[in-house]
């Protein structure tokens, strides 16, 4: 009876790891599946992401961010926050990352290229807590070529500007 008893007991404890087994099986899978997607948005993104901690240094960042910069991502990962601005300062960039919150904040800038280059950045940054720490979560795009357009249709304004004021001085003087 005994043998019986701890057969059956031994049974149960078996089934119930089992369930236990399979569920976290399940429950690993799930955030297998989740992490590989929010990987793939991480590195298929048109924008270079890139997120740093609050003393400025990379903590993650996408091959498309390193692109933008010129470096490998490896090399990103060694780099602070004023090692590619090219407007604020290490002061000035320490006390931004210091006073953003998860509202976040859209300003534009501009990054300097391993090569030295500089070219024209619009930032979309927010802060969040991981692991309890505050990281800075920054998504970047080259504005360069929109800033070129802008400049050129300001350029155009200007001219019809001037253009519809001689006009406007010529008829004037012919009046009189």
């Amino acid at each position: 009876a005994v043998v019986a008893l701890v057969t059956v007991w031994n049974l149960r404890l078996r089934h119930a790891v089992e369930q236990k087994t399979e569920a976290l099986k399940r429950i690993i899978s799930e955030l297998s599946e989740e992490a590989g997607r929010r990987r793939l948005l991480f590195e298929t993104s048109h924008d270079g992401i890139v997120a740093f901690s609050t003393d400025c240094r990379v903590f993650e960042a996408n091959q498309r961010f390193a692109d933008l910069l010129g470096y490998s991502t490896d090399e990103v990962m060694g780099l602070h926050v004023w090692d590619w601005d090219a407007v604020y300062t290490k002061d000035d960039i320490l006390g931004m990352a210091d006073q953003l919150g998860n509202v976040g904040e859209v300003f534009e800038t501009r990054h300097r290229r391993k090569d030295g280059s500089v070219f024209e950045v619009e930032v979309c940054s927010s802060a969040c807590l991981w692991e309890g720490r505050k990281l800075i979560y920054c998504s970047c795009r080259d504005i360069t070529e929109r800033k070129g357009y802008e400049a050129e249709l300001l350029k155009a304004r200007q001219a019809a500007e001037a253009a519809n004021q001689a006009k406007s001085e010529f008829l004037a003087n012919m009046s009189h």
